[in-house]
């Protein structure tokens, strides 16, 4: 698994405070932040040895926009959720608006780029994905397919999505990897603690070809995924336990 180190720095501060949310792009070349104080989202590029802001989008300017999730893809694609579901757009690069050709849907929660840099699209109402090509025609997106989880699943929440298409999922106090290519799961752990309803915010996951790395509040465990268990786990206030 990699890892990102970039220096918050006084010249950073100046743009950006107090920071709530921050997001990488799957090969990080672009990392987003949020703040709540002015209600803006920078953009900044990590590409290179001194990292430089791209773009800045004040939500400020948008009527009753209180920011709810996030992305960033590989080439400065911005796209960010409302509370109430509201999705936009927006071109870090290129300063324009993107839009979808075709959007049945009014409301989202979960939006990522997978590493074909398509764009997913996930509603927890209906439990369905929409699928969006980033190859721009006259700054419009369009659906090349949409699927609806509900017919494997019937009782779950999801908490992320992987660039290789593998999902994972909250389901009867267990976390479930799940591959939308070949459909096929497999049961990564059992939660025995009060998870509550914000899922996303209490169960984070990042993996690798050889672990599964998910942090549940104030625990990561370590998932080996030749072993197809668990192999470590690390609580942040008592230290590392092997299994």
């Amino acid at each position: 698994m990699n890892e990102i180190t970039l220096e918050i720095d006084e010249k950073i501060d100046d743009k950006i405070e107090p920071i709530i949310k921050i997001e990488v792009s799957r090969n990080e070349v672009y990392l987003v932040i949020y703040s709540h104080e002015d209600l803006s989202i920078v953009c900044w590029n990590i590409l290179f040895k001194d990292p430089f802001i791209e773009n800045t989008v004040k939500l400020s300017e948008e009527a009753n926009f209180d920011l709810h999730y996030m992305c960033v893809s590989n080439n400065g694609e911005l796209v960010y959720i409302s509370k109430n579901g509201t999705l936009k757009i927006y071109d870090m690069k290129c300063d324009q608006k993107i839009k979808l050709n075709w959007n049945n849907r009014k409301s989202y929660d979960y939006c990522t780029f997978n590493s074909e840099r398509v764009l997913i699209l996930y509603n927890d109402e209906h439990k369905r994905f929409l699928f969006y090509s980033t190859q721009t025609k006259n700054n419009i997106w369009y659906c090349v397919g949409t699927f609806q989880i509900s017919t494997y699943f019937e009782d779950f929440r999801l908490i992320s999505i992987s660039c290789n298409n593998e999902c994972y999922l909250f389901s009867n106090k267990s976390i479930y990897k799940w591959d939308l290519n070949t459909f096929m799961s497999t049961k990564i752990l059992v939660i025995d603690e009060n998870i509550g309803e914000n899922i996303r915010e209490n169960i984070r996951i990042i993996d690798n070809e050889k672990f599964i790395c998910t942090r549940i509040k104030d625990k990561i465990i370590i998932y080996s995924v030749e072993l197809k268990i668990p192999v470590a786990s690390l609580n942040l206030n008592n230290g590392i336990l092997f299994f």
